[in-house]
């Protein structure tokens, strides 16, 4: 029996430890977020994105106003985007989906 509870108490540590961590790489990361206004999907995304990430850590970048930006994310939008790889999640995207892309180096 104390080695099951000492097995949860392990287990506990663990996870707030690896918790702890992503927390902290979160608070590092700085993220862009392609939208554009009148956009739902992208209201649904922004609302996700700043439950996982603080709002200063997220770059609102409205594509209508660059052309450029506007040829590449048209269809695509809500993109999110690491500026550390400039690695890319395409919508649809949920919590977890952000979660993981957040973890990966």
């Amino acid at each position: 029996m104390k080695c099951i509870i000492l097995i949860c108490i392990i287990e506990e540590l663990r996870l707030r430890y690896e918790v702890f961590f992503l927390c902290l790489k979160l608070m590092l990361k700085q993220l862009r977020l392609y939208s554009t206004s009148h956009c739902h999907l992208c209201e649904l995304a922004q609302a996700l994105v700043i439950q996982i990430s603080s709002i200063d850590k997220v770059k609102l970048v409205d594509i209508a106003e660059d052309e450029a930006l506007l040829a590449i994310y048209e269809l695509r939008i809500p993109v999110l985007q690491r500026q550390d790889t400039k690695a890319e999640l395409n919508w649809p995207f949920t919590s977890a989906d952000i979660v993981e892309f957040l973890r990966e180096q």
